[in-house]
């Protein structure tokens, strides 16, 4: 089984790496709001399956917590950079207005270049939405597009090139996979270290 992320077992480095370290004790985890009762009997193949079950559906929704948010922080660089350009636009109308000479002319030409940055800010937003609408979010054995990677320093989702995010106060990394880092990691699978830039990634979890 994949080692899978537990806040509530700090002893063991806040990870899971087996179905019999988690079923040691009779207790109850929570991760990612879900909660997962264990049973000191776990001794059948059947409850190992019931147990590989849930923490799948732990790291699906874990998955789609850093997907929903990246989705919603696109949403709204789109929508403030839309409001941007329209206040920009409505000011050099209101200009155009007033009384013509250089003065009038070198402000114009300055706000038409503030009006082009904006539009190429809103075109960015919606190309990287639309990227990140059309990956597939299914659990990967391997590093690939979509892939959501626990690794020694740190949670990355192989998306689009957005940067750092927080998810339920944990960090992710939104990177391309076209980024240094993003091909460094590409291909990769659980327990394989990449060294990238004078460090050692040790990759945790693919999911």
């Amino acid at each position: 089984m994949e080692p899978v992320r537990c806040d509530a077992w700090p002893e063991k480095g806040g990870w899971v790496h087996s179905i019999e370290a988690l079923a040691s004790s009779e207790m109850t985890i929570e991760a990612n709001g879900l909660h997962l009762h264990v049973d000191t009997d776990c001794s059948s193949g059947l409850c190992a399956r019931n147990y590989r079950i849930s923490l799948r559906r732990m790291n699906v929704s874990r998955k789609m917590a850093v997907v929903d948010a990246i989705h919603h922080m696109l949403s709204q660089k789109v929508e403030a950079s839309v409001s941007s350009l329209q206040g920009l636009t409505e000011s050099r109308n209101t200009a155009s207005k007033s009384t013509a000479g250089d003065k009038h002319e070198t402000g114009r030409a300055m706000m038409e270049a503030e009006i082009g940055r904006a539009e190429q800010q809103l075109q960015k937003a919606k190309v990287l939405r639309n990227e990140l609408k059309n990956l597939s979010w299914s659990i990967q054995s391997l590093v690939g597009p979509g892939a959501l990677i626990q690794t020694n320093h740190g949670e990355f989702l192989i998306s689009i090139g957005l940067g750092k995010i927080e998810v339920d106060a944990v960090t992710c990394f939104a990177l391309s996979g076209g980024s240094p880092l993003g091909q460094a990691l590409m291909g990769r699978k659980v327990g394989d270290q990449v060294s990238f830039q004078g460090r050692e990634y040790q990759l945790l979890s693919i999911q």
